[in-house]
Order: C-alpha cells, then sequence, then structure tokens
C-alpha cells in the first residue's frame, strides 16, 4: 500500500512539474512572439517614416531648383542682416560674456540660413507653387459598367464639372474611338471595349477625339487640349486658374511593369500595368500631397513625389477642357489700314489737328493710320534740307 501511495504522490508531482513547465513555455513563447511583433513593428513605422522624410526632402529639393531667378534672390533688407552684435563687441574673459556672444552668434547664423532660404509667399507667385489648390469635383465610378473605362469616366466627371450633360456609357458606346486590342496603338484608339474586364485602354489622343465630338454635338463653348509631356508644376498652374487635370498614372500609384509589347503600324506599343486614368483636383505643396478624384476609388491623396514617378513612367499623359477664346470684335488691323492714303502731298501742313470732325462714321477706328505721321515727318525733313540749301 504504501508503495502504491508513493508512486501516486510521485506521479501527481511530476504532472504539477510538466505543467508548471508547459505554462512556462507558453508564456516564454508569447513574450518571444510579443517581442518579434513589437520589432516588425517598430522597423516598419521607421521605414515608412524614412521613406515619407525623403519624399518630402526630394520634393522640397525639386521646388527649390525649379524656382525662378526673380524668386532665388531675395531683397538686400531680409538676405544681408549684418551680425552687428557678435562682430562690434570686444572679447571678455568672463564666461557670462563668452556665453551671450556664442548665443548671439548662433542666433545670428540661424538668421542667415533662415534669410538665405526663401521662405514661402502668401501669394501666388508665377512659377512658385509653394501653395495650395483644390477644386470640388463630383465622382463618377466607373464600375459596374465600365470595368475598364477609367480614361472615358475621368473625360465624364470634367465634362459635367462643366455643367454638360455627360454620361460615361454614352461617350464609350459613341463617341470613343475603338480598336483591335491585340495590334492596336493606344495613341489612336482604345484598345478593345471600356465594357470588357479584359481589354486594356488608351493614352490621350483618343480621349481628345471623343470629348471634341461631344462637345460639338452639344453645342458648347469648349475646347479639349492634349497637354502631354506637361510638367508637375504645369499641371499645378491648371488647379490655380480651376481646371481639373485628366492625367494617367497606375492604380494606387503602384509601380508599373511592362505587360505586353507588339507592333501597330511599324510601331512597337509597350502596354504598361496597371494603368490607370484619373482626375487631378488638388495639391498642397507644404504637405507633398496630390488629390484625386479617382473613377474606382473616389476622392484620394497620394505624395507628389510618387505621383510625379508615374506619370513621368506612363509618358506624361495629360488632357484639360478649356474655354474657348472669344471672337475679336474689331476689324484686323490690314482691313483698317488698306483704305489709308499711302502718301500725302507736300503742301500739307506740318501740324496735325489734336481733334477728330464731329461727323466721323462709328464705325471708323479710333487709331489713326500709321502713313499720316511718316508722311508729315517727311514733309517737315524736305522743308528743313530747303531751308539748309538756301542758307
Amino acid at each position: 500500500m504504501r508503495s502504491v501511495f508513493r508512486k501516486r504522490i510521485f506521479k501527481e508531482q511530476t504532472d504539477k512539474k510538466s505543467h508548471m513547465r508547459l505554462q512556462i513555455g507558453c508564456i516564454i513563447s508569447c513574450a518571444v512572439v510579443g517581442v518579434i511583433v513589437l520589432t516588425v513593428c517598430l522597423h516598419i513605422r521607421n521605414i515608412h517614416k524614412a521613406q515619407s522624410q525623403a519624399a518630402a526632402l526630394a520634393y522640397t529639393e525639386c521646388a527649390n531648383t525649379s524656382l525662378p531667378a526673380e524668386t532665388e534672390t531675395m531683397p538686400a533688407s531680409s538676405t544681408t542682416e549684418p551680425p552687428t552684435e557678435t562682430t562690434t563687441q570686444k572679447p571678455t574673459t568672463t564666461a557670462a560674456k563668452k556665453t551671450t556672444t556664442a548665443k548671439k552668434t548662433s542666433s545670428a547664423t540661424k538668421k542667415k540660413k533662415a534669410a538665405s532660404t526663401p521662405k514661402a509667399p502668401t501669394t501666388k507667385v508665377s512659377g512658385n507653387f509653394s501653395g495650395k489648390g483644390y477644386i470640388s469635383v463630383s465622382v463618377v465610378y466607373q464600375n459596374p459598367e465600365l470595368p475598364t473605362g477609367c480614361e472615358i469616366t475621368s473625360l465624364t466627371m470634367v465634362l459635367r464639372h462643366f455643367g454638360y450633360p455627360a454620361d460615361k456609357c454614352d461617350l464609350a458606346d459613341n463617341y470613343l474611338p475603338k480598336g483591335d486590342k491585340s495590334k492596336g496603338n493606344p495613341y489612336k484608339v482604345f484598345l478593345g471595349n471600356p465594357r470588357n474586364a479584359k481589354d486594356y485602354g488608351c493614352y490621350a489622343p483618343p480621349i481628345v477625339e471623343a470629348g471634341k465630338k461631344y462637345i460639338a454635338d452639344h453645342g458648347g463653348k469648349h475646347e479639349v487640349k492634349n497637354i502631354s509631356g506637361a510638367s508637375l508644376y504645369d499641371l499645378y498652374r491648371q488647379i490655380d486658374n480651376k481646371t481639373p487635370v485628366i492625367v494617367w498614372a497606375t492604380d494606387q500609384m503602384q509601380i508599373p511593369r511592362n505587360s505586353r509589347t507588339w507592333q501597330s503600324g511599324g510601331q512597337t506599343i509597350t502596354w504598361k500595368a496597371p494603368l490607370h486614368c484619373l482626375v487631378l483636383i488638388g495639391y498642397d505643396a507644404a504637405a507633398g500631397k496630390v488629390t484625386f478624384a479617382d473613377p474606382l476609388h473616389g476622392v484620394v491623396s497620394y505624395a507628389a513625389s510618387t505621383f510625379e514617378a508615374r506619370y513621368k513612367a506612363i509618358g506624361q499623359q495629360a488632357v484639360v477642357i478649356l474655354k474657348k477664346a472669344s471672337a475679336p470684335t474689331t476689324k484686323p488691323h490690314e482691313e483698317n489700314t488698306t483704305s489709308a492714303p499711302t502718301t500725302e502731298p507736300a503742301t500739307k501742313p506740318t501740324t496735325v489737328p489734336t481733334t477728330e470732325p464731329t461727323t466721323k462714321p462709328m464705325t471708323e477706328p479710333t487709331a489713326k493710320p500709321v502713313a499720316e505721321p511718316i508722311a508729315e515727318f517727311h514733309a517737315v525733313a524736305s522743308m528743313r534740307s530747303l531751308e539748309s540749301l538756301y542758307r
């Protein structure tokens, strides 16, 4: 009995020890996993922080290098601030005076650095896009009718912004030029059909053609313009003018990849994926961000440096809709000057009347012909030459 009792006690003690070991092992494992997860999170946070700092630094350098000459040179009152407090004081042996001079020197150097770097002006300066701009544009989503119709949907958004009753399906079916996706040219036609999820897309020229046809059919007073090749600051200028810009980049600003290459009319076409078209509606240079009306994701913002890289990778494709310039109300200069006399008689008086006759027709231009003062000059010159001969 004693041996059985001892075995039972030994077994219970062994089970308790194994259970405690198991608990300790679980606690240690959880702690190790927690430390690993915390380390990974901190590492990811540091990576994101470094990327954002690098992007902001690159954007600041790009903005500073693209400033015009007149904005880089600051006025003399701000750049040439003499450190009179440090140069006029004589060095002393006391520690207090040394510390004060050191503080003044550091403050003077800080002032010099602040004066050498141009601050963002409160008013907009031509070519200096250190401010921000935003245009309110209603988002039109391409799905579910047009799974690959981001280009024509972006055009629909901009047309609606300018007051046209545009419909994305009407534009896709009746105005967008379409062609074979296997051998077509995206600079001329849409490759396939935007209603098909497996078809491709197009670049700026087919969208320009579709917009022109639509505006012509609806008697609009706007023109569609292809501004492909425009820089990031040119796009900002359009936002400042309250003109949303249709741009080509990638879906969610992913890194583009070469999807397929083919020949079309002797030209090599390389399709980049995931190609996406959206509408630029805002920018904030201080924050380094740009805002879009995205036909897939709604109103979204991305880093300006990332968008610029994707925009350039796709070939800087961009389209705007502008108001047509009004026709000139006055007649051309040639029509005004054809009826003017080419020569004047030698006996014409040298003085010109300061007032016009009251019976002058209202349709006659108010500017005097150019030939009249020229003839007067010749008359005066001839009279002076005759006087010199008589002398």
